[in-house]
């Protein structure tokens, strides 16, 4: 289960984006398992998500977001009110404070 704290108001508005993409079952599945918890966290106001995904299907999720074809996401952007590179910039750093965050018992954290 991995747990950060997005802008989850910007994030869910790309919900129907994401929802309509073209891609594999993979994809489809990471997709699935992520946006009920987007819908979940908005319902509740709150900026914290719980995904249940594994650190490396969380990793997979991001690299297929950001693959998608952004040639108009200006356009969608501009649609949503949101903020596309907002929205990845989040997913991706808070994967890496999480990840710091478990990799390290009390005591043993860098400072």
């Amino acid at each position: 289960m991995i747990k950060l704290e997005i802008d989850v108001q910007n994030a869910i508005r790309f919900r129907d984006f994401l929802e309509m993409q073209q891609a594999d079952n993979e994809f489809i599945a990471l997709i699935d398992a992520f946006i009920p918890q987007l819908v979940n966290a908005a319902n509740a106001k709150s900026n914290y998500i719980e995904v249940p995904l594994f650190f490396q299907e969380f990793q997979q999720l991001i690299y297929f977001l950001e693959s998608i074809d952004t040639t108009y996401m200006h356009i969608i952007e501009r649609i949503v009110h949101g903020k596309w590179s907002k929205f990845l910039n989040e997913l991706d750093e808070g994967l890496n404070k999480w990840l710091v965050d478990n990799t390290y018992s009390r005591g043993e954290k860098e400072t």
